[in-house]
């Protein structure tokens, strides 16, 4: 699948050529992603030096045979799930594991530039130390949770930025957002739920887009840890978490233990809209229902529903989370960074992706958004 955006970020960087390089990538294997790597590949990387590691709760696995059909290593961590086991220990361990695997598989001495894509943070996290000894690596981190496991690492090769970059934050959370409620009204219908009235944790980017989306249709609150953006000052949330029947996680951190469960309403739904399935330390919950490998499944169990098995609701194991024409601009943010790792030499540290193509592939995106469409 080609698309406009990719198209256009692909031929601003027309010279550059990844035919000697290693890529190791932790990413969401979705068919939008599968159509990123296409055009890596078809400026010389070879599949033969490309492994990934998916997430259970985003791997479709078409696309996932359609990687491994190309010629490209795919962990096979990428789709394991045990809803007994808090999913970032899992997701931990298949991270080292991935990294091993390709130590035995490849020589890092052989190539040009060694490139890890993540998403997560995980893969950096381990590739710093894994990879220390080599000055031919850099990074490029894609999520907001990433950064924020990573911010006070001393890192050992450069990490660019494409998480905190101010056209990923301003124009993909509300599309992100958007999608969440469409996603959550379909779940709340087929389940036979009625909240009346909601509470988003966290007044981040996507919180912030969630409460306008959501204020008319239930009575709306927003929480944050920090007061002076919080509706409710200092108050604790464990002395108002029971007021509501449907709460977000929108903060991409664990933000309650198991002792808030009981605080809870009877029968309030839980919904994450962040990463992992940390947002309500869901686990906890799951290990008081049957064991599934189903990670998308809707859990009700003492009382309280959570769905998607706590992970984001967005992703729900179809082809692609988001429509291929909105999350274009989020893969040509991630195109023009892997692109800037191979042409420019960075220091170690986190570096801002590069406010001229961030402009450039905007000025684009919109442009591809306001024209007529067929």
């Amino acid at each position: 699948m080609k698309l406009p955006l990719l198209n256009y970020t692909s031929a601003l960087f027309k010279n550059t050529n990844f035919e000697n390089v290693l890529l190791i990538a932790v990413q969401h294997i979705l068919d939008s992603n599968y159509s990123m790597f296409e055009y890596l590949f078809d400026m010389g990387l070879k599949p033969e030096n490309t492994f990934l590691l998916g997430k259970c709760y985003s791997t479709n696995k078409e696309v996932l045979e359609k990687f491994r059909k190309k010629g490209v290593y795919v962990h096979n961590g990428s789709s394991k799930f045990d809803s007994h086991l808090p999913y970032d220990s899992q997701f931990e361990s298949e991270n080292k594991d991935f990294l091993n695997v390709i130590q035995e598989k490849v020589n890092f001495e052989d190539y040009e530039k060694i490139l890890l894509v993540d998403d997560g943070g995980y893969l950096v996290y381990f590739g710093n130390s894994f990879l220390k000894n080599f000055s031919n690596v850099v990074a490029i981190e894609q999520t907001s949770s990433g950064y924020n496991k990573l911010k006070n690492e001393k890192l050992t090769f450069p990490v660019i930025n494409v998480a905190r970059s101010n056209a990923k934050l301003v124009y993909e959370s509300p599309f992100i957002a958007d999608l969440i409620v469409k996603k959550l009204s379909s779940k709340l219908k087929e389940l036979q739920l009625n909240p009346k009235s909601c509470l988003i944790i966290g007044a981040g980017s996507i919180g912030k887009e969630l409460f306008n989306l959501l204020k008319n249709n239930f009575e709306t609150h927003i929480y944050d840890v920090q007061q002076h953006i919080s509706d409710f000052g200092k108050t604790e949330l464990t002395n108002i978490i029971s007021d509501f029947d449907l709460i977000i996680g929108a903060t991409g951190e664990e933000l309650t233990n198991g002792k808030i469960y009981s605080k809870l309403k009877k029968g309030a739904i839980l919904v994450s809209a962040s990463s992992s399935d940390r947002e309500f330390n869901a686990v906890n919950l799951r290990k008081s229902a049957p064991i599934t490998k189903e990670c998308h499944e809707d859990i009700f169990v003492n009382d309280i529903w959570l769905l998607n098995c706590g992970f984001p609701l967005n992703f729900d194991g179809n082809k692609n989370s988001a429509s291929p024409e909105k999350i274009q601009l989020t893969r040509a943010l991630m195109l023009s960074a892997i692109c800037l790792a191979m042409e420019k030499e960075y220091q170690k540290d986190f570096i801002e992706l590069e406010p001229k193509y961030q402009k450039l592939i905007v000025e684009k995106f919109n442009k591809i958004e306001r024209a007529p469409k067929n």
